[in-house]
């Protein structure tokens, strides 16, 4: 009976590390790859939850973008159009991400 309970411990463990290995480095690099592709090249057969996270992320970035449009006109200030054209653009492209590959429908 003991040798079963080592067993049950080691496959625990190993169960364990298993689920942390995304957490640790450099795993989480090697994972994040494909989150990279899909927002900066698209992916045509990305499932609709990935298309969704490009769009809720492309919206965000929208959000700073209207903020550092305000900020703009209260303080005329450079810094703010810089950061206004940087999170717009950047946040057009990940939104657009989200429709790549994407069928209308129509065939």
């Amino acid at each position: 009976m003991p040798h079963d309970d080592e067993e049950a411990e080691d496959g625990w463990i190993s169960e364990l590390e298993a689920e942390q290995r995304n957490f640790a480095w450099p795993d989480t690099m090697r994972n994040s790859r494909g989150v990279d592709v899909l927002f900066f090249k698209g992916d045509p057969k990305a499932p609709m939850v990935q298309r969704v996270g490009c769009w809720v992320f492309g919206i965000s970035m929208f959000f700073i973008t209207a903020t550092s449009i305000a900020e703009l006109l209260d303080s005329k200030s450079a810094e703010w159009a810089i950061m206004a054209l940087a999170s717009g653009g950047f946040g057009g492209w990940v939104f657009s991400r989200g429709f790549v590959g994407l069928k209308n429908g129509r065939k």
